[in-house]
């Protein structure tokens, strides 16, 4: 089987991280009714972008591992599964997306097979072509994508993203993806 994963709030904890490093820098939270983090803070378009483009990739080689993801990816490899990672990290906020993740899956000894920067935000492409029997992902709007096109998606949970989970396969952890998979809940077997 071919297991696609993505990177930020799958197998890295990007969200809080990101949080923090925004309100670290004086950015004050404005607004608790949405989900998405960075739609919490007293700032303009132009200003947040100015901060992704100069702060994120600097930020995302410091994120931490989310609990049980690499147990679980090393258990998924020995059963003899094909890890793709397909991520959409992209300029100006990644200055090179490709290097960047790679590397940080290397230092954080997260096995991977093949990795690929994805063109869009769905990666319905990416999945295609790779041959992915289930993607992992933690937008809700880009596993409905998925969906749509015939692939077998899941949402990863995250803090920011149970408001949206509706209608969709959802994992609320590492342990509680790898024990759906198993038991064919995602209507495939395992290994």
């Amino acid at each position: 089987m071919v297991i696609g994963l993505d990177v930020d709030n799958v197998i890295a904890d990007f969200d809080k991280p990101v949080m923090e490093a925004i309100v670290k820098s004086g950015k004050k939270i404005v607004r608790t009714d949405t989900p998405l983090y960075k739609d919490r803070f007293d700032w303009t378009v132009e200003e947040k972008n100015k901060y992704f483009a100069k702060n994120i990739e600097k930020i995302a080689k410091k994120l931490p591992v989310r609990k049980n993801a690499r147990f679980v990816i090393n258990k998924l490899k020995e059963l003899g599964n094909k890890i793709v990672i397909i991520s959409h990290r992209i300029s100006p906020d990644f200055g090179n997306p490709y290097n960047t993740t790679f590397n940080w899956l290397k230092k954080n000894k997260i096995y991977f097979d093949e990795l690929v920067i994805s063109n869009g935000i769905d990666k319905v492409g990416e999945c295609k072509e790779k041959g992915v029997d289930v993607y992992l992902d933690d937008r809700v709007d880009a596993v409905k994508e998925m969906q749509k096109n015939g692939i077998n998606a899941v949402v990863m949970q995250t803090r920011y993203n149970v408001p949206l989970i509706k209608n969709v396969q959802f994992a609320k952890s590492w342990l509680d993806f790898y024990k759906n998979l198993k038991i064919g809940k995602y209507m495939l077997p395992l290994g």
